[in-house]
């Protein structure tokens, strides 16, 4: 693929939020909710405690229709990649070769769940050279934190998943048809050719996860960097982890959806629109906002991040974010 056609496909597929592939949200999703309300009536059913206890298991078992087995420390499974109904999909197969490199270089995946007896904050990874996604599943200790459980599991799922399709892109129309969304970072080898990172115009490749991986040479010279942009950011690993280029679209796309579940009760568009402003820190200084009054909430910390260290990320992001959430 000559570097233009690639140019041009990058800009059709990746112009805005990343959109996931239906059917394998759909398999890891049903899989992952299947083991874990598996487990608990697994639990509940060792430690039955008389009819409360049988009362709370038929509830369970008639709304999710999955009979009791007990997780593993590490539970896993393999399931083929099944990108229909993505709407990526017509776009790859018009360009030569690039549902065959899919093919050939991730024809199936690999999900591990996890068991963590405390969880303080629900954490995931995707490994695009094993292709395997890992998610951490907390131990529930009662059935009253089942639904809470599974819909901290299945934000951090979307989150990952945002990784997995820049994976897969990169197979399709990464250069050399090699997956190289992250090729090159630890050499500062950005391209804005690679597929699922924002535009070139927005990147930060100054920040990377990878600083702790760095040789001792290069770890001096990172730290320096960014306490001269901010000394009070100096080891503060959340930040860097904010500003990584491959973390813009997971980042933007848990934004989008905490913002829809936090405020899916708004009616008004005027006040909306004024929650909106107020999440991405886009009201004007010295405006006091009304939301903070009746909805009790402040800025998002990743948009004040963005707007800080890295103003053209941040404009990208509100724009796609308000596409996103009116």
């Amino acid at each position: 693929m000559s570097d233009l056609s690639l140019r041009v496909a990058c800009r059709y597929l990746y112009g805005g939020l990343v959109k996931l592939p239906p059917k394998v949200l759909e398999t890891i999703d049903t899989w992952m909710t299947e083991t874990v309300v598996g487990d608990l009536l697994y639990e509940l059913e060792e430690n039955s405690q008389g009819a409360s206890s049988n009362a709370i298991q038929r509830e369970i078992t008639n709304k999710y229709h999955v009979p009791p087995r007990k997780m593993d420390n590490v539970e896993g499974d393999r399931f083929k990649l099944d990108l229909t109904g993505w709407e990526y999909l017509p776009g790859i197969q018009s360009h030569a070769g690039a549902s065959q490199r899919i093919q050939k270089n991730i024809p199936s995946y690999r999900v591990l769940l996890r068991r963590r007896k405390i969880v303080s904050r629900y954490e995931g990874g995707w490994d695009q050279n094993q292709k395997v996604m890992v998610l951490e599943i907390p131990t529930i200790s009662s059935p009253k934190r089942l639904e809470h459980v599974l819909k901290r599991v299945r934000a951090v799922l979307r989150h990952e998943m945002v990784h997995m399709v820049q994976t897969i892109l990169g197979f399709a129309f990464g250069k050399d048809g090699t997956s190289n969304f992250l090729a090159g970072r630890l050499d500062r080898g950005h391209t804005p050719q690679s597929p699922g990172l924002p535009p070139s115009s927005a990147m930060t490749p100054e920040f990377m996860q990878e600083l702790n991986k760095l040789n001792k040479q290069d770890q001096v010279k990172y730290r320096h960097l960014i306490k001269k942009i901010d000394p009070s950011w100096f080891g503060q690993k959340n930040r860097i982890y904010t500003l990584d280029d491959a973390e813009f679209y997971s980042l933007l796309s848990d934004e989008v959806e905490i913002f829809k579940d936090k405020f899916r009760k708004i009616g008004d568009p005027t006040k909306k629109i004024e929650a909106i402003r107020q999440w991405v820190d886009a009201t004007p200084r010295g405006i006091l906002s009304p939301v903070k009054d009746w909805l009790g909430i402040g800025s998002s910390q990743v948009f004040k991040t963005w707007k800080k260290s890295a103003p053209e990320k941040w404009k990208k992001a509100v724009r796609e974010f308000y596409k996103a959430v009116l």
